[in-house]
């Protein structure tokens, strides 16, 4: 498995092409990571725009300020695919606080299959399922931890909602590992 930060001192334009899947490249924006496969791929997310199951091609990764105002994130989404010349049909984009060059990655091939990683995480407003807070709407803003997830393999509907599964479970564990609590 390979696993690092590819971009802590890249500049646009610097793309990171993958080591276990041919053709499959992240490429670092001054405000967004975009994840480019070779050819569509069957879809399953839950990213604001373009989520849900589906073909897509592409997934972005959009850094926005603190005190983003998330009033209509998919048109905000939509607005900066046009402005990046990206196009709307078969990309799912998300929205983090969390810098890019910030962002790890995690790559494996196996005999049949290969898997390739790029998550970014936010903490600092954490907040746990099940645990009652006080809050205001003023004051809320959400938290992320965004994971494009890319597997080059045969895998059933029920084998990709199972996949997603394991990341947020992988996600939870991580945050466990390190102390991170509500």
């Amino acid at each position: 498995m390979t696993m690092g930060m590819p971009f802590m001192a890249a500049r646009p334009g610097e793309v990171y092409e993958s080591k276990v899947w041919p053709g499959l490249k992240l490429e670092y924006g001054e405000r967004h990571l975009l994840l480019e496969a070779p050819e569509e791929m069957d879809g399953l997310s839950s990213a604001v725009y373009g989520g849900g199951s589906g073909r897509l091609r592409r997934m972005v990764n959009i850094y926005v300020d603190r005190q983003y105002r998330c009033d209509d994130p998919a048109r905000d989404i939509a607005e900066l695919l046009e402005q990046w010349g990206y196009p709307a049909e078969g990309t799912a984009g998300l929205l983090t606080a969390v810098p890019m060059r910030y962002a790890a990655v995690a790559e494996e091939r196996g005999e049949d299959f290969a898997v390739f990683c790029c998550a970014t995480a936010g903490a600092s407003n954490a907040a746990r399922a099940g645990v009652r807070r006080t809050t205001f709407p003023a004051s809320w803003t959400p938290g992320t931890i965004n994971v494009l997830l890319a597997v080059d393999g045969r895998l059933t509907p029920a084998a990709m909602v199972n996949a997603v599964m394991t990341a947020t479970e992988a996600k939870t564990a991580a945050l466990g590992d390190l102390g991170v609590q509500d």
